[in-house]
């Protein structure tokens, strides 16, 4: 099981919180406000075989991959996926990157 993160304006986070719900292999789907007026963080639990499909929804929604985590949601799981910033790929999603566990904040 993985977790997603979307961060973005409260609108376009409204219908990818939307889009989530109620997918196969997609649970617990929750919006919630960042703080600022107009931000909000969407959170998800997503099977591994429904990631691409997730992410697609995420991309067709025009949300930057930099406001884009997909982490295993268990700490024994491998290192997360990130969105590309070191140019490190990962096979399990190109165009994103496994982190480095000084990429981890804890």
């Amino acid at each position: 099981m993985l977790q997603l993160r979307v961060y973005g304006e409260a609108h376009a986070m409204a219908a990818v919180a939307e889009s989530l719900d109620g997918r196969s292999g997609v649970r617990h789907v929750t919006m919630s406000g960042t703080g600022s007026a107009s931000g909000a963080l969407v959170v998800a639990d997503v099977r591994a075989d429904a990631a691409d499909a997730v992410l697609d929804i995420v991309d067709h929604a025009g949300v930057p991959a930099a406001d884009v985590l997909l982490v295993p949601s268990t700490r024994s799981a491998s290192r997360p996926i990130l969105p590309p910033s070191s140019g490190r790929t990962c096979s399990a999603r190109p165009g994103y990157r496994r982190a480095r566990p000084a990429d981890i904040s804890r």
